[in-house]
């Protein structure tokens, strides 16, 4: 299997790819290379495929929360293998992906984002806290101003939510370019029941950005939205 990491530049955390190169009949992907990538999304969006997907997160997070013990290893002089002390490291994406082999052939695999939680480097300087709680978020209106760099953490209590932050200004013309960038960009933030989930955001262009819930959490759904509204430097 070919494993492609890649370290972000300047940030404490690093993507990997993985494509598939054997058949896994368990989730019905038998073909796996594919001539282009049109070929390769419909592969991503089958259901076995997904499958997989939330498999390999639910293993991912496992490893990530209790790594395994190899006796006499250097490393466990450092580290803590009570499963008392925090997660060394943060499963911050998980996706398909299409990946490229040296002979030409796209195949699906997966995509994964690694950070540091711990990094003093990580965290932005302002940092605000959201629920999303009764079908509403709370703040439902963001400010910032261009160039400023902030993190969300967003909370879903009682139930699990997705948050999308569209990265382009509300009216936007085709061929205006996104004013908002996100450092671990995902197009919806899934947050489980009662847990946390950072959201880390630089603002670039002046302008009113809608968020949404992209998650079906209940009847009143398509009320739950908000707004982060980016004003020029003073």
């Amino acid at each position: 299997m070919s494993i492609r990491i890649s370290p972000d530049e300047k940030q404490p955390s690093a993507s990997i790819e993985i494509p598939l190169t054997k058949p896994l009949p368990d989730y019905d992907l038998e073909q796996l290379e594919q001539p282009t990538p049109r070929d390769v999304d419909a592969v991503l969006v089958s259901q076995g495929f997904r499958d997989l997907v939330d498999d390999a997160r639910g293993v991912l997070l496992d490893l990530l929360a209790h790594p395994p013990r190899t006796e006499h290893a250097p490393e466990n002089a450092v580290l803590d293998f009570t499963h008392q002390s925090p997660t060394h490291l943060e499963l911050t994406q998980l996706t398909g992906a299409i990946c490229q082999g040296d002979d030409s052939v796209y195949r699906p695999g997966l995509w994964i984002v690694l950070r540091d939680p711990h990094a003093p480097s990580n965290r932005p300087a302002v940092v605000m806290s959201m629920t999303a709680k009764d079908f509403a978020f709370n703040p439902s209106v963001i400010h910032m101003k261009v160039n400023e760099k902030l993190e969300v953490d967003v909370t879903a209590i009682g139930q699990p939510v997705g948050i999308h932050i569209s990265p382009f200004p509300d009216g936007a013309k085709a061929n205006t370019p996104p004013g908002l960038s996100f450092l671990f960009g995902e197009d919806c933030y899934k947050v489980k029941k009662d847990e946390m989930v950072p959201i880390l955001i630089e603002a670039t262009e002046p302008g009113t950005y809608s968020f949404t819930c992209c998650k079906n959490c209940g009847s009143n759904h398509k009320t739950m939205r908000g707004q982060i509204i980016v004003d020029p430097q003073s």
